[in-house]
């Protein structure tokens, strides 16, 4: 049955899946590989946790069997003129 790209839950669905085959087809990760992921707090990393999360859940659909570490990445550090807002945003995410 074809997904409503509409739907919330359904574009979530599809989303994982596509992450999923396109996790098994384009890299290297292989059962029981430990995978180290860069979390900077902004919205694509939440979205690659999400993402991660949802790919390898005990209760997922053909789940995935990699272990997921995730490491923070601190941009304040790196960036001088960034605006203290993102700095904020950085603090409450951790």
């Amino acid at each position: 049955m074809p997904l409503d790209p509409v739907c919330r839950t359904c574009f979530v669905e599809y989303a994982t899946r596509k992450f999923k085959t396109n996790i098994s087809k384009r890299t290297r990760i292989w059962k029981n590989d430990r995978v180290l992921i860069a979390f900077s707090g902004g919205q694509s990393s939440r979205c690659l946790l999400e993402l991660i999360s949802r790919s390898i859940s005990l209760q997922a659909r053909r789940r995935m069997f990699f272990t997921a570490d995730v490491i923070h990445v601190d941009e304040t550090c790196v960036l001088s003129n960034v605006d203290q807002k993102k700095v904020e945003e950085l603090k409450d995410s951790r």
